[in-house]
């Protein structure tokens, strides 16, 4: 049965998707000029580069920060919008596995259990992502996908906060994947209007955001090989990352909006 489509999303909604794009995009800019001279003489001519620094952090955000706000405004169907999710659920949880199978924490015992788990969660997520693409896809007889990976991502949140932390390292930043995922399968599982969907998304992007605004943070204040002082490129990049935060929050506002007036 083909679904109905809905109609064209609001003005304001529409302008903040493409604003939350365009501003990403200068940032994505700004983090590909030096952010300053370094402290200590350097080889690599993009060592004070942002995206040189911490290019496996902030690329795939970037990415998503362009491209999903304008994918979910151009939505016009349900299965559109748990297909972008689920797509989503599945870049996030296979660029994760596979960062963490090339870092150089690769051999710790748990990272590898996290790794293992991240590329289940990836491949069901693109399973789910096929699915939803397919005109007979209310017909398939497939378990329901997203009830499991969202309980996958909730067993691997509950872990215990001793197990994070051995031999001085630091493994909670490996459940952030987890949450991005949570809340994609989460919101899919539960919200079933176009409306609400979009808010979903809305939620996930301001997470992404504010992933991007602390990395550059720490990268251009505590990243190798240190910086002297920000000149004015990074500067910019700074304020750019904490503009793009504020304008992900401002649309998730008006998607809520938007849910809440149509009832989602």
């Amino acid at each position: 049965m083909a679904q109905a489509v809905s109609p064209p999303v609001g003005r304001t909604v529409a302008g903040s998707a493409y604003l939350l794009a365009a501003v990403t995009t200068l940032l994505w800019v700004a983090c590909s000029l030096p952010a300053g001279p370094a402290q200590i003489a350097t080889d690599h001519r993009d060592a004070t580069t942002p995206i040189h620094r911490e290019a496996i952090l902030l690329v795939p955000a970037l990415l998503l920060l362009v491209l999903l706000p304008v994918g979910m405004a151009l939505a016009r169907r349900v299965r559109g919008a748990q297909a972008i999710l689920a797509s989503t659920d599945a870049f996030v949880a296979i660029y994760a596995g596979l960062a963490l199978g090339t870092a150089p924490t690769r051999d710790d015992p748990a990272a590898r259990i996290m790794l293992g788990v991240l590329l289940l969660l990836g491949l069901l997520s693109a399973v789910e992502a096929w699915r939803c693409t397919r005109p007979d896809g209310d017909t398939l007889k497939v378990p329901a996908l997203k009830g499991v990976r969202l309980a996958i991502c909730l067993i691997v949140l509950m872990t215990p906060p001793d197990l994070l932390l051995s031999d001085q390292r630091e493994r909670a930043s490996l459940l952030a994947p987890f949450l991005l995922v949570t809340l994609g399968s989460g919101g899919a599982l539960m919200v079933k209007t176009l409306p609400g969907l979009r808010a979903v998304c809305g939620m996930v992007l301001v997470l992404v955001a504010a992933h991007l605004v602390v990395t550059l943070r720490l990268t251009l204040q505590e990243g190798d090989p240190p910086l002297a002082a920000l000149g004015l490129s990074g500067r910019a990049t700074l304020a750019l990352a904490i503009a793009v935060a504020v304008v992900a929050a401002v649309h998730w506002v008006f998607l809520l909006r938007e849910a809440r007036r149509s009832g989602a």
